[in-house]
């Protein structure tokens, strides 16, 4: 019976249970913590580099066209990842009927009646593909990471 109550009160081996039991939990934080830090990092360069070829296309007319300076100027803007992509193109409506887009090459005297005029405008749209450290069932593997930029071009 003594043997029985010194067994009961014995705490031998229970920290180590207790890591056990902890451990995982603390890991999946961790981890968790750094691929939502990769996501956020990866989405601030990926959104900086959309806005810096849209700025490039609108500088003028020519630069508007200009499609893969566009999107070069996103590629050069975020050189340390080595992942993304960018797309670029441009699109002209008429400045009181913007909900209408049209290529800018089709552009007549007729295209925007008096007394509206062209507006041209540059989008470029930057995406990065992220692998998280943990995949989550829920969650694609890689996950892509997209943002867009429009801007008006300003002659």
């Amino acid at each position: 019976m003594a043997r029985l109550e010194r067994l009961a009160s014995n705490e031998d081996g229970q920290s180590i249970v207790e890591l056990a039991i902890m451990l995982p939990v603390v890991l999946l934080l961790l981890f968790g913590a750094i691929d939502f830090g990769q996501y956020m990092y990866s989405s601030i360069h990926v959104g900086n580099a959309a806005r810096a070829g849209v700025q490039f296309g609108a500088q003028s007319d020519t630069t508007a066209g200009d499609t893969a300076g566009m999107s070069a100027a996103a590629l050069a803007d975020a050189p340390e990842i080595t992942s993304m992509t960018a797309t670029s193109s441009n699109y002209c409506t008429c400045d009181s009927t913007q909900l209408t887009q049209f290529a800018c090459s089709t552009i007549t005297s007729a295209t925007c009646p008096a007394p509206d005029h062209v507006d041209v405008f540059v989008q470029v749209t930057a995406t990065d593909n992220l692998t998280p450290l943990i995949s989550f069932a829920s969650l694609p593997s890689p996950t892509a990471v997209s943002q867009t930029a429009i801007q008006l071009v300003t002659n």
